[in-house]
This record gives C-alpha cells, structure tokens and sequence, in this order.
C-alpha cells in the first residue's frame, strides 16, 4: 500500500512555475497553493499577489474547482495588499464559475462587502451585504452569518456610523469566542477597538488591541498583529502621547515595508502627518502627507488619497501657501464626496472656515460642527464647539456640549483648552482663584504632554500654540504669589526640556547604534556645507537642494533620538521641588527671571530664600 506524501513548499513551487502536479491530486494541489498563498499575505503581501497570479496562470489549465479556488485566493491577496480593482475581478470571475454553489457565491459577496467598500461603492457594498446574508440565513450557516456582520460594520464604521457598527462588531465576537474560533473573535475586538477609539472609550479601547494582538501572535498572524499595534499608536497620538505613537509607527512602518504591505505603510504615513500636524511640525507633515497621497493614487485607493491631500492642505495653509493649500483641500473634497464621507466632507468645510478671516466665518464652523454631530464624531464637533467659543466666549451652547463631550475630558490639548477658556470666563467675572485653578490645571495637562515628548524640538513645538494658561498664570500670581509666578515662568519657558541625568540611556541597548548614526549624519553635514560654500559654481549645490538636503538630516536625527529617548520624566520636577530648588540656588546667588508678556516685563527676583516681583510696563522702569 503506498504512502500518501504531504506537499510541501517546494511542491507547490514547482506547480505554480510550470503546472507539473508531481504526482498529486489537483484537490490537494489547490487546497495546498490557496493555503500558502493566505499565509504570505501575512508575510508579504507583494509576493502574495504574485504567487496568486501564478495560481491563477496555471489553474486555468486545469479549469473547474481550482480556478475559482485560485482566482478566490488571488482576490484575497490584491484585497489584502490594496489592488482593489483587480481584486474585483478576481472574486466576479470566481463568482461566475460557481453558478451551483450558493454558499460560496454567498462567501465572496461576503468580501466583496470590503472590496466594494474600498472602492468608495457604498450601494453596491450593500447590495452584497443582502445577497450573502440572504444566502446564508437559508442555508442555516450561523459562522458565515456571523461573519458577514463584520464585513457590515466595516462599511457601517467607514461611513461614521460607529455606534451601529459597535453593535455589530460586539455580536460577532462573543459569537466567535464562545465558539473557541480564536483569529476571527481577534478580528471582532481589533475592529471593535476601532470603534470605542472614535467613540472615546479609551480603556476599553487599548484593552481590545492588545488581547486582538495577543491572540494573533499566538496563531502567527503577524500583519493583523502589527494592525493593533497600529491602533495602538493612532489611540496613543489621541491621548497625547506623541512619542510613544511616533515609535509604535516606526515599528508599523519597518514592518509592512519590510512585507510590502503598501495600503498598511500609507496609513501608518498619514497618521505619521497627523501627528506632526498636532505637534506644529508643518514642513514634516506637508511631506508625509504628499508621499501618502501619491502612494495611493498608485494603488488607486481615493479613499487614503484624499486624506492624504486633506493633510497636505492643512499643512500648506499653516505654512502660508493658500492658493495650493485651497487646491489640495478642492480636490480632497471632490473624493470625500464620491465616497460620500461625511466627516472628512465636514474636516474640508472647517479647514475653510478657520483659514477664512471674513464674516462667513463662524458660520462655516458651526455647518462643519452640524455635519460632524451627524457623522458621530466628537472629536471634531469638540474642536468646532472651542473655535465658536474663542469667537463668542458668552455661547453657553457650545459650552454645555463641550462639558459632556467625552472628546473634551479625554484628549489632552482639548482638555487643556477648555479648562483654560473657563479660566478665562471666571476671570471675567472677576473671581480669580477659581480662575487661577483652571488655569493650573490646563498648565499641568500641558506639562504631563510636553514631558513626554524627546526630543527638544517635538517639546517646543507642540507648545506653539499651547503657551495662553502660562502667560495668563504669570500675570495673575505675580502681585500676591511671586514664588508661583517664578514658578510657571520657568514652566513657560522650560516645562518638558530638563536634561536627562548622564546614566539615563546607558541601559538602552540601541545606544552605540544611535551614536554611530548620529555621528554620520554629522558627517554629511560637514559635507554639505562645505559643498554650498564652493567658490566654483559647477561644484556648489543650489541653495534649495542644501535646504532639503539638510531637512531630511534635521528629520534622521530627531527620529534616531526618538527611537533611542525615554519619556516621562516629569516626576522628578514636581511644583514643590522646583519652587524649593529656587530658593536653594538663592542662597547662593541671586536669582531674576524675565518674563515678557506683551510690551510689559515681570521680574521675579530670588535672594536668600524669599521672592519678590516687579513689573514693568511697557519695559520701563
């Protein structure tokens, strides 16, 4: 009796370069190639793609069950590395070759939900959505059911109905856990993760990604691992915790470079220009966000292209250049509307409205704020509600809705404003200590984001547009608290910038690495400079090529020291130390601090332990 062999890599590799089965069943042939071909979409959805074209080539000659199975496993592959299109066609021509199967028909329309979705074809999604579940529903598949709510949700969160898509994605995986069908109850708590991120349950949020993760590492699904540790990053970006979101993309990006995962390195590339959008970082954001937009206008993805222009826009008009910005935001808003997105459609409206002076321009705030209200975005509507107020601070609408917005108590920068805008109000009124309190808090949120933020310039960045409760803190303690007001003048100037102690990255094992890299990158500087200043034209290097030249240097360096600094060290500069550490070097020598607010001076000057202020106005003694 003969030996029935298994078929091994080198099996399949054989079959799918020159179609010779080597003695196997074209049963076992193609349920051995299809089973490859979805365990390299984990590893390299490039080579995936290819070795799925090959299935297709030589299945063709076979006909029957092996082409439909080839032609599924290539859809699943293009789906997975963002070829949309050719992704279609492989699942319609599937489709087409199984007219006797309703299950199956059923199970591509299943993933023709998220192709079409992709696609920006909402009713055309939709439309799959009734003929899998209606197949299903009479063929009694409970698993395939279950898993078709899923592929739903995804096209119910695409669109900003995360509530019903929560629902939705919460069914699917107690489903799916109950039953011990591990990877797809992952699949469930990734995506449900998703949806608590936009709904600003953080908590439960970060607990979903890492039980998802954990669950897909130990099955070996290492590109829906890495998803997580992608949500992970965009959840950290939201909590103000820029530095550990700038590494956990770096890992993101090495990764799907690595496996070719080009709609995944998109992604991680325009959250990267969310972040330094946030962080002030104009020139980086405006480069992150092209290289976005053009990579997926390659794959042919409208989705993430327009994204990628809305970030570009945002830049632009930060650094100045409107009429190109107004054109990146013309053509984001052409596609958000043909792939009908309401919530970035709303992002275009108030980019708008806030880089327009004129009278449109609350207006324009309060449409956008309406459209983000429908669309279930709170982070939005919370921005929106604060840009109304700065423009009428007696609006006690928007201040209700700022207090139960849960984007206002979770989001740091928010938080900090809306703390500093009731400041302001009670300041108003003349009630000043509950208005130092706000204030206060508004600093110390602040502080908490800047403290972890190495390197230096990512610190003081982020503080160009969050330095008010300082500046209004130093004024109002100055008479009565001199010892406070010293205090958060040197916040004001220095919060978040403390040198590290000598052994603080000794125990970092990518210390030598780091130094090296820094060390050559000091080198091309030398080069560089010594190439712009040659006398010989045809040897110098044009002005703006040592501009981007040096750029691109400035980004190596700080990215290396990101990967390399610790944060949070906040802790060891306490109010009570700081204002003890004042009086201490008092005792020693006289100590003056200047702060300049407006065409006025503040002198706080420490000696021997006691603290005294002056002002000056208009810097006149």
């Amino acid at each position: 009796m003969a030996i029935k062999r298994n078929i091994t890599d080198k099996d399949t590799a054989v079959f799918l370069a020159a179609g010779n089965l080597n003695g196997f069943s074209p049963e076992d042939m193609t349920a051995a190639c299809d089973l490859k071909i979805r365990s390299l979409t984990q590893v390299s959805s490039d080579e995936a793609v290819t070795q799925g074209r090959q299935f297709v080539k030589q299945a063709g000659k076979h006909g029957g069950p092996m082409l439909s199975t080839a032609l599924r496993s290539l859809g699943w592959a293009c789906l997975v590395a963002g070829k949309y299109p050719e992704a279609r066609d492989a699942y319609l021509n599937a489709r087409k070759a199984l007219r006797r199967d309703p299950v199956l028909r059923a199970r591509i329309d299943r993933v023709l939900i998220d192709v079409y979705m992709y696609l920006g074809k909402f009713g055309e999604a939709q439309k799959r959505a009734r003929n899998a579940l209606s197949a299903f529903k009479r063929a009694k598949a409970d698993d395939d059911i279950a898993k078709t709510k899923v592929n739903y949700a995804n096209l119910l969160h695409r669109q900003d109905r995360h509530r019903e898509a929560e629902k939705l994605y919460r069914e699917a995986g107690e489903f799916f856990e109950a039953r011990g069908i591990d990877p797809a109850a992952a699949l469930c708590f990734y995506n449900l993760a998703n949806t608590h991120v936009q709904l600003f349950d953080f908590p439960s949020a970060e607990t979903l990604y890492r039980k998802a993760r954990a669950i897909f590492e130990k099955h070996d699904q290492r590109l829906h691992a890495f998803g997580c540790l992608y949500g992970l990053a965009w959840l950290h970006m939201l909590e103000g915790k820029f530095h550990t979101a700038l590494k956990e993309l770096n890992e993101c990006e090495t990764e799907y470079r690595r496996g070719k995962h080009d709609r995944e390195l998109i992604l991680c590339q325009l959250d990267r220009a969310e972040v330094y959008l946030s962080l002030n970082l104009f020139i980086d954001a405006r480069e992150a966000a092209k290289e976005a937009a053009r990579n997926a206008r390659r794959l042919g993805i409208d989705y993430e292209e327009a994204k990628g222009q809305f970030f570009y826009g945002k830049a632009l008009f930060a650094l100045g250049q409107t009429a190109a910005a107004r054109k990146a935001l013309s053509d984001a808003e052409a596609c958000f509307r043909r792939v009908k997105n309401a919530g970035f459609l709303a992002a275009v409206k108030m980019t708008r409205a806030l880089a327009d002076n004129g009278r449109n321009n609350l207006a324009g705030i309060r449409n956008a704020r309406q459209l983000f209200y429908r669309a279930q975005l709170p982070l939005w509507e919370a921005i929106c509600d604060l840009q109304i107020i700065a423009r009428r601070p007696d609006e006690s609408a928007a201040l209700k809705r700022l207090t139960k917005n849960p984007a206002t108590q979770t989001v740091p920068h928010l938080k900090a404003r809306y703390y500093t805008m009731l400041g302001d109000r009670r300041a108003k009124q003349n009630r000043m200590k509950p208005a130092i309190d706000y204030w206060s808090r508004a600093a110390n949120i602040l502080d908490g984001v800047r403290a972890k933020l190495p390197p230096v310039e990512l610190r003081t960045s982020f503080f160009a547009d969050h330095s008010d409760p300082y500046k209004k803190l130093i004024k109002a303690e100055y008479k009565k608290h001199p010892d406070r007001a010293a205090l958060w003048a040197e916040k004001y100037k220095t919060a978040g910038l403390w040198t590290a102690s000598d052994d603080f990255y000794t125990v970092n094992p990518n210390r030598r690495k780091i130094e090296a890299s820094l060390s050559e990158l000091a080198r091309q500087v030398t080069a560089v400079s010594q190439r712009i200043s040659e006398t010989d034209k045809e040897r110098a290097m044009p002005l703006n090529q040592a501009d981007k030249t040096f750029n691109l240097i400035k980004r190596q360096v700080r990215d290396n020291l990101l990967l390399m600094e610790k944060a949070d060290r906040s802790d060891e500069y306490r109010d009570e130390n700081l204002i003890e550490y004042f009086r201490e070097a008092s005792a020693r020598q006289v100590v003056v601090q200047f702060h300049v607010g407006g065409s006025d001076i503040i002198a706080v000057v420490h000696y021997r332990g006691d603290c005294h202020a002056y002002l000056y106005r208009d810097g006149v003694a």
